[in-house]
């Protein structure tokens, strides 16, 4: 009897010593994994604002719109401080060659389009594509920034991202803000054009 014990006891003891390796293991592999994650979501942020400040210098050399140059110049600052963020995260996690490598290509390829697009416009073409087209591209910045901060585990990441978000969502509000502004003058400058002329 004592022998059919020591053997239930062997068992239990076999099996409980398994379940917390594997436990080990899947804990290891899931913090890994969150490392990971963590390291393309710092990727991704480097591509977007080296892409918003590509985009908002853009504007700055070329919209007629005083009050889009001023948010382009606004946004340049912004994401020049959120990018230096970034590259320091990235340095302090491991060599940017690796990271880079794990960019998304749309990161890239939203962008290109959007500024191959205003390559070919000026005046207030030019400012009502950049202000719907950058506001597109940072309103999905915006759900992702409030996404991650759920799911990043790195401490100074979060810090990163919770300052962040307020700073995109003032964008969005902004470029929402010019873009009726600017659909407005649109509209007057038609009805001024189909008025007659006085003589």
């Amino acid at each position: 009897m004592k022998s059919i014990y020591r053997v239930l006891v062997a068992g239990i003891l076999a099996v409980w010593s398994l379940s917390s390796s594997a436990q080990a293991i899947i804990s290891k592999k899931s913090a890994g994994e969150s490392a990971m994650s963590d390291t393309r979501f710092i990727a991704a942020s480097i591509a977007d604002n080296r892409n918003a400040m590509m985009l908002s210098q853009k504007a700055v050399d070329h919209a007629a719109n005083g009050r889009v140059k001023e948010l382009a110049q606004q946004m340049t600052g912004d994401h020049t401080t959120m990018l230096y963020t970034m590259q320091e995260l990235a340095s302090a996690g491991g060599s940017a060659s690796e990271q880079s490598a794990v960019i998304p290509d749309n990161k890239y390829r939203q962008a290109a389009d959007l500024n191959s697009r205003l390559s070919g416009l000026s005046g207030a073409d030019f400012d009502t594509l950049w202000v719907s087209g950058v506001f597109a591209l940072q309103q999905a910045r915006y759900d992702e920034l409030v996404r991650a901060k759920e799911s990043v585990t790195n401490p100074q990441l979060k810090m990163a991202i919770t300052e962040a978000v307020p700073v995109i969502r003032k964008h969005c509000n902004q470029l929402r803000v010019l873009q009726k502004e600017l659909a407005r003058m649109a509209i007057e400058k038609k009805k001024q054009a189909a008025m007659p002329q006085a003589r």
